[in-house]
């Protein structure tokens, strides 16, 4: 089997590609890692969120999305290297937005 890229221009309706579409950041961390370092981690790349109103993490990977607790390790939650969470409740500037984290374990 072979794999051929081709080049094509972004759908401004996509929901990965447009402009205003869900980013994906990635984190690479150690199993003891616990999810308050991984949030302080995205915050310190610009996103930002009311502290009184924390964002929530959820794991997607999973038949259902469940929430994940943030102060447990990686470890302890059970999260593969490679597994992409769900994170709402941020902001950039004044907008809300949302974010995918993939996580790689060290």
């Amino acid at each position: 089997g072979k794999f051929y890229y081709m080049e094509k221009p972004a759908n401004k309706k996509c929901q990965l590609c447009a402009s205003d579409a869900t980013k994906i950041e990635k984190v690479q961390v150690p199993s003891s890692t616990t999810m308050d370092t991984i949030l302080y981690m995205i915050k310190k790349r610009g996103y930002w969120f009311d502290e009184e109103f924390p964002p929530n993490f959820f794991r997607i990977d999973l038949a259902e999305m469940d929430i994940v607790e943030t102060e447990i390790t990686i470890a302890e939650i059970g999260i593969r290297s490679g597994e992409t969470l769900f994170l709402s409740g941020l902001r950039v500037g004044d907008k809300e937005t949302d974010l995918y984290v993939k996580v790689y374990l060290k």
